[in-house]
C-alpha cells in the first residue's frame, strides 16, 4: 500500500486503484469510485483496512486534537501575561516565573506529530512554538539598523544591579573599559565604588538607597527619593552630566521587589494570594510615585535601572510604556537578567525619550551579582 498525497493506492498486479478513505461520518469519493472502502481489483470484494491503519488513523486525529488545545492554550497564556499580569495572580506569577514551563508540551507533541506522520498537527504546533517564543516568553527579533549619517552623537549607557558586590574583585573595570561606556548607573552600590575602580577622570556620584552614577563627563545628583516614599528597598536619583552635546538629565531607578509576595505564594500556596496582592499594591504605587516625580518623558531624559518587573508587567505599560526600551526596540533574544539557577527574568531596563534611539543592545555577562548588566547604545537623532 502506497501513500500519495491525500489517496491511499492499493496495489495489485492489474494496477493502482486510489480510493480517499472516508472521515467525519460520510464519504468523499474521487471521481469514478462509488464505494467507501478500497475494491480488491480482482474480485471487486470491499477491503477493510487493516486494524493497525485505523489505530494510526485514530491516533492522528487525537494528536491534531491535543495540538489544537495546546494552541489555545498557549494563546490564553499570552493574553493573561499582557493583559492580565499584575493585575491578576496567575499570570503574575508566570511573568516572574519560568515561563519554560509553558512549552513543556511540546517535548511530547511534536514527536507524537512525526510519529503519526501528522502535518496538520505539526503546522499547529509551529504556530504555538512561535506563540511561545514570542509574547509568552519574551523574545524580540531586531531588524533595527542606524548608519551614522543618521545620527549628531552617541553614548554607551549600562544598568547593573551589583547586590552590594565588592566591585574591585568582579571584573567591573574590565567591562568598563573593554564597552567603551560613557554613563554607569548602579544599584545597590552601597557607598558607591571607590575613584580607583574606574579609569582616571571618571565622575562618581551618590543617590537614594544605594543608587550611584558614575559617568565620564562631569556629573551632579540633583534630587532624589528613597525608599520612605517608595518603600523598601525603593530609590530613585535625578543626576545632570555635562555632555560635548549639551546637559542630559540621567535617572537612576531601583522600584520595589515583588519576591515577598511570590515567596508567601510559594510557602504557602494559595494561602498567600492575599500576600501576593499586598506586594503588587506595594510596587503599583511606588511605580506611580516615581513616574510622576519623573515627569514627561522629554527633552532625550534617560531613565535606567531595577523596575523589578518585566515589560509584560500591566504597571510597567502604564507607567513607563511611553519611554522606549532599548532590548524592546533593539534587542534579539530573550534578554533575561534576573538570574536564578533556573530560570530568568527581564527586570532591568534602558529607557529613553526622543530624540534619542538605541542602536544596539547586550546583556553582559554574570559578573558575580544575580542580576547581569545591561549596555546600550544610544544615538542621537538629527533632527
Amino acid at each position: 500500500m502506497l501513500r500519495v498525497g491525500w489517496l491511499w493506492c492499493w496495489y495489485n498486479p492489474r494496477g493502482l486503484v486510489p480510493v480517499r478513505f472516508a472521515t467525519g461520518g460520510f464519504a468523499r469519493h474521487l471521481p469514478g469510485v462509488t464505494t467507501r472502502m478500497p475494491i480488491e481489483a480482482t474480485t471487486g470484494h470491499a477491503m477493510t483496512p487493516s486494524l493497525p491503519a485505523v489505530r494510526l488513523i485514530r491516533l492522528r486525529t487525537w494528536t491534531i486534537r491535543l495540538a489544537a488545545g495546546y494552541l489555545l492554550a498557549v494563546a490564553l497564556s499570552a493574553v493573561g501575561v499582557w493583559f492580565g499580569a499584575d493585575d491578576w495572580w496567575p499570570p503574575t506569577l508566570l511573568i516572574f516565573g519560568p515561563r519554560w514551563v509553558v512549552a513543556l508540551p511540546l517535548l511530547l507533541l511534536i514527536p507524537l506529530a512525526g510519529c503519526t506522520r501528522s502535518g496538520r498537527a505539526g503546522v499547529i504546533l509551529v504556530v504555538a512554538a512561535i506563540l511561545f517564543a514570542g509574547p509568552v516568553a519574551g523574545g524580540r527579533l531586531s531588524i533595527q539598523s542606524l548608519s551614522t549619517s543618521d545620527t549628531t552623537a552617541a553614548i554607551r549607557v549600562m544598568t547593573w544591579n551589583t547586590m552590594g558586590l565588592d566591585l574591585a574583585q568582579s571584573g567591573f573595570k574590565e567591562f568598563v573599559v573593554s564597552q567603551r561606556l560613557d554613563i554607569v548607573l548602579l544599584q545597590e552600590a552601597g557607598a558607591g565604588p571607590p575613584l580607583t575602580v574606574l579609569p582616571p577622570g571618571w565622575h562618581v556620584v551618590t543617590g537614594p538607597s544605594g543608587g550611584v552614577v558614575a559617568s565620564r563627563f562631569p556629573l551632579r545628583f540633583e534630587s532624589g527619593l528613597g525608599p520612605l516614599e517608595l518603600g523598601n528597598p525603593g530609590g530613585i536619583g535625578w543626576f545632570e552630566a555635562e555632555t560635548p552635546v549639551g546637559p542630559l538629565s540621567v535617572v537612576c531607578v531601583h522600584l520595589p521587589t515583588p519576591r515577598p509576595g511570590i515567596d508567601a505564594m510559594i510557602h504557602k500556596k494559595l494561602r498567600g494570594i492575599p500576600d501576593l496582592r499586598l506586594a503588587i499594591e506595594d510596587r503599583d504605587r511606588a511605580s506611580r510615585t516615581a513616574r510622576a516625580w519623573v515627569g514627561d518623558p522629554s527633552g532625550g531624559l534617560l531613565v535606567a535601572g531595577d523596575f523589578n518587573m518585566p515589560v509584560e508587567s500591566t504597571i510597567y505599560q502604564r507607567d513607563w510604556g511611553e519611554f522606549g526600551n532599548a532590548f524592546s526596540d533593539a534587542g534579539n533574544g530573550w534578554g533575561t537578567t534576573k538570574q536564578t539557577s533556573w530560570f530568568g527574568v527581564r527586570i532591568d531596563h534602558i529607557l529613553y525619550a526622543p530624540p534619542w534611539t538605541c542602536r544596539r543592545v547586550m546583556v553582559g555577562p554574570a559578573m558575580g551579582s544575580d542580576h547581569r548588566p545591561v549596555v546600550a547604545e544610544l544615538v542621537l537623532t538629527a533632527e
